[in-house]
């Protein structure tokens, strides 16, 4: 749920008054101190330039909201002058409204003022901050501990200054180092944490050891169970001096929702956590009124069927909870990933004696029915009884005057019955009252336009709803973009599994198709054709046009320069939230190595000499992985192939300077991580720059995989139905293809006998599983991770194309089985990427068409494309290109347009070589060669 935050007066975003405000009140109260101020992003830095404070510590947070915001600075900043420190303000109301959202991450909750203390003065300071501050109140800091309950002081252990580190995934985060130098992380989460080498220093008596203070972090609800999301409390806790916690189902900015035990009868409870002073308003209005808003409508509700019932209503500290009947153990969001999509016939209504809810793998496929018949009515759980169901309980809430307005997948629970419940109505509507919010993807476009609510808001909450029951895709693109509900590619998405229109006609934009589609749906006539779209809705009957592959494929070239221009700049950041220098997947190197196959635009050789030049200078200043796809080994492979294409020998020196570690300091044996991708990267720096020391190198990474016995994996090591355990045992990124990969062209290149011996060894055992793997793939359980690149066929066919010999055909044939089996999941893969996505996979039907010579291959690969611009925003010769975040872009090459860009380069010229797989081939290369 996206909540409307009102903003504060003054300019059209009620900030620049509030900015002044704020910036005038600490002036003054910073008169004659000598501390210098410096705006930057949400803050006003105030420096003691006489105080030079550790690189890491404890430092305090004092919380406040806006209403009390000045005079909490009134009473902490003199506190703060008269003693050597260095801290910082928010900058201004709205700032602070902002990061007292329930979209704010919930360790960054609350802090209005941060102070880096000496470590001499950490405790005094905070006592005399707390003296000061006693009374006032503002939002629980859930990644601090309290210095004392009846002040808004907190503190915790962290970085002053900022200290980057790698992790495996090429990503840097923020860290802090032990004494034996080993990084932690320093970035605040939503649950405290005490470094295990230091004593509290607030701790009448510090915990002795690293399991007592875990248990200490624990002590209040929002501890570390809290923040995995599940698991249980490994301290008790009771709530309102009743609720013994069992378990932290979810947490986020404005509290928890907690599993509970009520001793009055014994029964599961759910309990709903509302956190002081989140949300709130110029009335003093928070989440704890959405929470007795709830609390109310379910009063209303009390007698419909389908909704929990309210148990208690209490406060425990500052907090609101809100006790309700537990009606499920897992949401129809976590159902669709378990157990697939939801299937059965929309135009034939199940026999009477069918349970419309049993899974899929309950009930087996009829005799006959082969796995790769792909047949909507096979026997699994009904799409049909779902929506019938949920629509039968919206219409009882609709009669009792309720609007439930966030119906979603993550707000619908399956009972063990597999019946559906609705939960969550904190902005439903009731006469006289509504709190404003959506959930995006899921909500009207009147709804997310804050027009006044109406039952035909409901109705396209449903249809979105089914939609992602179908499909297991979320009907979320691009925020703000103007295709958001375009029935068009709503209609295109569900490939087939809306034969009555009943979904679409929910998603219409126009409010009487939504009535005229719930109407049918109710009636229980969705036997009748479709109904003719209104011209609003005509494109959902319109046939697709053909693809403009040179427009699509020039508009996502600008977007991949924009995204290459703004990672110099260091505004583009990756999960970490840091540019990233490093890497193929997600840094420079990946960007990069795609404009390499560009450089006919202008200015794209001075970007991709600056990105070059800059991975490198940034990896003198910290060394990332070693790894192919996350560190040393792509980027090296990106400056190379930079000091190629652009003549540029210092670039093919500082290539050569980036060191491999000794093979048997690599943990890891994948292609992704470890001794695998390394050894084919060096492999690919020898056929770039034909030095044998990159040869020799790549021999002695494989005798790693040669001292290695895969056949130790049989099939009864294998659950093919379970993507990730396939992931790490056959995939290309994290299993037996990847090295088989890397051992075939290493036999290539030497002919060393030995390596052919286990490549063919790695050949066997993967061929070995295939046969489940593929069955696996072909059932209506099956997943879009089974037809992914990185852990499933996708890859694994990648690899057999490369493999196959016309003396050995039987692999070719297996990556064709592969191929179809692909092609059936290819419309319910979530993301457009090359890593777990549609580009990845279009890619291996390139590979199989520059293989075959088949054009049936490239004809799949175009209809991937066309999925691709499904789920893209912008406009089909414009598309704007959603990464796995499915909200925003980005240009990494394996979770963003990069990678995509890669595809449709080659499906405009198929018999290019793959990145990162094949050895590369730069335009010097082509000049010389």
């Amino acid at each position: 749920m996206s909540p409307g935050i009102p903003g504060p007066p003054g300019s059209a975003d009620g900030r620049t008054e509030h900015e002044e405000e704020t910036a005038g009140l600490l002036g003054d109260l910073l008169e004659g101190s000598g501390r210098v101020v410096t705006p930057g992003g949400l803050w006003l830095d105030v420096d003691d330039p006489g105080f030079r404070p550790p690189d890491q510590g404890w430092k305090l947070h004092v919380s406040a909201h806006p209403l009390s915001l000045a005079e909490t600075l009134r009473r902490a900043v003199p506190v703060l002058t008269a003693t050597s420190c260095r801290f910082k303000v928010i900058r201004s109301r709205g700032h602070l409204d902002e990061l007292n959202s329930v979209q704010t991450p919930p360790g960054s909750v609350g802090k209005a003022i941060t102070v880096y203390p000496a470590p001499d003065r950490v405790t005094g300071l905070a006592h005399d901050l707390a003296d000061a501050l006693t009374g006032l109140s503002g939002p629980r800091i859930n990644s601090d501990r309290r210095v004392r309950a009846d002040a808004p002081v907190y503190y915790r252990y962290g970085p002053f200054r900022a200290r980057m580190e790698f992790n495996d995934n090429g990503d840097l985060y923020l860290c802090v180092t032990d004494p034996d130098g080993r990084a932690h992380p320093g970035v605040a989460g939503p649950v405290v944490w005490t470094p295990p080498w230091l004593d509290d220093p607030f701790a009448p008596k510090p915990p002795q050891d690293a399991a007592a203070a875990a248990a200490h972090a624990t002590a209040q609800p929002g501890g570390d169970a809290a923040a995995a999301g599940q698991g249980t409390v490994p301290q008790p806790i009771t709530l309102g001096g009743r609720y013994p916690v069992q378990e932290a189902i979810t947490i986020n900015a404005k509290g928890g929702v907690y599993r509970a035990t009520d001793p009055g009868g014994g029964r599961t409870v759910i309990l709903k956590e509302a956190l002081a002073h989140v949300n709130q308003d110029d009335q003093g209005r928070d989440v704890r009124t959405w929470l007795s808003h709830e609390r109310h409508v379910l009063h209303l509700l009390r007698s419909v069927a389908g909704v929990p019932k309210v148990i208690d209503h209490f406060r425990h500290g500052a907090a609101d909870y809100l006790a309700l009947t537990d009606v499920g153990a897992h949401t129809l969001l976590r159902d669709v990933i378990d157990n697939g999509p939801f299937r059965g016939a929309w135009g034939v209504a199940p026999p009477q004696d069918t349970v419309p809810f049993t899974t899929g793998r309950d009930r087996p496929a009829p005799d006959g029915a082969g796995p790769d018949r792909a047949d909507p009515d096979r026997p699994g759980r009904d799409a049909a009884g779902l929506a019938a169901a949920l629509l039968s309980t919206l219409d009882e809430i609709h009669r009792h005057g309720v609007i439930a307005r966030d119906l979603a997948p993550k707000n619908v629970v399956m009972d063990a019955d597999g019946r559906p419940h609705l939960i969550d109505f904190q902005i439903s509507h009731v006469e006289g009252a509504a709190l404003h919010g959506w959930t995006p993807g899921y909500s009207s476009p009147e709804q997310e336009q804050r027009r006044p609510p109406c039952i035909e808001d409901d109705y396209y909450s449903l249809g979105a709803t089914l939609f992602y029951a179908v499909t297991g895709l979320a009907p979320v693109w691009l925020a703000g973009d103007p295709r958001n509900h375009d029935v068009g590619r709503v209609a295109a998405l569900l490939d087939g599994r809306d034969r009555t229109g009943v979904i679409v006609g929910l998603m219409s934009p126009d409010p009487a198709m939504r009535r005229a589609a719930a109407q049918r749906l109710r009636s229980g006539h969705v036997t009748q054709p479709t109904p003719s779209p209104a011209p609003s809705t005509a494109s959902t009957a319109s046939p697709r046009r053909p693809i403009d592959l040179p427009a699509i494929t020039g508009h996502t070239l600008g977007q991949v320069i924009v995204h290459a221009e703004t990672l110099l700049t260091g505004r583009e950041r990756s999960a970490g939230g840091f540019a990233n220098p490093a890497g193929a997947s997600y840094g420079a190197a990946g960007i990069g190595m795609e404009l390499l196959h560009h450089l006919d635009r202008p200015g794209v050789d001075d970007l991709v000499r600056a990105l070059a030049y800059w991975s490198c200078g940034m990896l003198t200043l910290q060394r990332p992985p070693a790894s192919l796809m996350m560190g040393t080994t792509g980027t090296a492979l990106f400056v190379a192939a930079t000091g190629r294409a652009l003549d540029d020998a210092t670039l093919l020196t500082l290539a050569d300077g980036m060191p491999s570690p000794p093979p048997h300091r690599i943990e890891q044996h994948d292609f992704m991580h470890g001794v695998t991708g390394i050894g084919l990267g060096r492999l690919h720096l020898w056929h770039l720059t034909g030095g044998a020391a990159h040869l020799s190198a790549a021999v002695r990474y494989a005798g790693h995989l040669v001292a290695r016995d895969p056949s130790a994996l049989d099939g009864r090591d294998v659950d093919y139905d379970d993507c990730t355990a396939v992931s790490r045992t056959l995939g290309l990124a994290h299993g037996l293809a990847g090295a088989t990969l890397f051992l075939h062209a290493l036999h290539a290149a030497t002919n060393d006998p030995s390596i052919e011996a286990t490549a063919r060894k790695y050949l066997s055992v993967l061929g070995h599983h295939l046969p489940g793997l593929l069955e696996a793939a072909r059932r209506p359980t099956a997943r879009p991770m089974h037809a992914s690149f990185c852990q499933g066929l996708a890859g694994i066919g990648a690899v057999l194309t490369r493999v196959a010999t016309p003396a050995d055909p039987q692999h070719l044939d297996l990556a064709g089985q592969a191929a179809a089996a692909c092609l059936r999941l290819a419309p319910t893969m979530i993301v457009v990427s090359q890593c777990c996505g549609l580009a990845g996979l279009g890619e291996f039907y390139l590979d199989l068409h520059d293989v075959t010579g088949d054009t049936a291959y490239q004809h799949h690969a175009t209809t991937v494309a066309e999925h691709i611009l499904d789920r893209a925003g912008g406009t089909p010769d414009a598309p704007v290109l959603p990464d796995h975040s499915q909200h925003g872009t980005s240009g990494g090459w394996a979770t963003g347009s990069s990678g995509v860009l890669s595809f449709l380069r080659r499906l405009h010229a198929p018999h290019a070589p793959r990145l990162w797989i094949d050895p590369p081939a730069v335009p010097a290369t082509e000049r010389t060669s």
